[in-house]
Formats: structure tokens, C-alpha cells, sequence
């Protein structure tokens, strides 16, 4: 596992023609991303995104998000799992360190 800067994370996804990060998905969601994610063995990308909670549990809450080889994002923890960036970033260091 290896930490990497979010920009390559968004530059792979836009090279994959994919549309994830675009600012205009990004603002429909109210949706910011941590500045660290977390490449394991495999290539995967394990990051942190936070959304507004629509239903009023937090403020701002987080989830974790893994991005394979073809610029496919997917969940890898519940929507809006976690309170704090601290806890997501952690179970994103986490499972990125877990691939063997």
C-alpha cells in the first residue's frame, strides 16, 4: 500500500472517461474529497468522500470509495458510514493495506 494524492485518482478517472469527479456531479451532491487516498497491491484506489447528510444525522458525513483499474468508483463502506474524516480515512488506509 502506498499513499497518493487525490489528483491521481481524479486524473484516472477522467482518463477512463468517466465522470465521478466532475465538478458538476461533485456539486449535486454537495460532495468534497479528502486530499489522501490509499493505492493497495492490486492498483485499487481507496479513498475518502464526505456529502451533507440529507437526513439530518451529522452535518457532513463520509464514506469510503474504492476506483479499479477501469475508472469504476464504487462504495466500499455504507453511505455516509462515518462521522468523522479521521474514522474514514483510517478504514480507507485500511483495506488498502489488507490487499495482498
Amino acid at each position: 500500500m502506498k499513499t497518493i494524492d487525490i489528483y491521481d485518482v481524479k486524473l484516472k478517472n477522467k482518463q477512463a472517461g468517466k465522470h465521478f469527479f466532475d465538478p458538476l456531479t461533485m456539486r449535486a451532491w454537495r460532495s468534497r474529497t479528502s486530499q489522501t487516498a490509499y493505492m493497495s497491491n492490486d492498483g485499487r484506489m481507496f479513498f475518502v468522500t464526505s456529502e451533507i447528510d440529507s437526513h439530518g444525522d451529522c452535518p457532513r458525513c463520509y464514506t469510503v470509495r474504492v476506483m479499479d483499474a477501469d475508472g469504476v468508483v464504487t462504495n466500499v463502506s455504507k453511505f455516509n458510514q462515518y462521522s468523522t474524516s479521521a474514522q474514514a480515512n483510517k478504514e480507507a488506509q485500511r483495506r488498502a493495506q489488507e490487499v495482498k
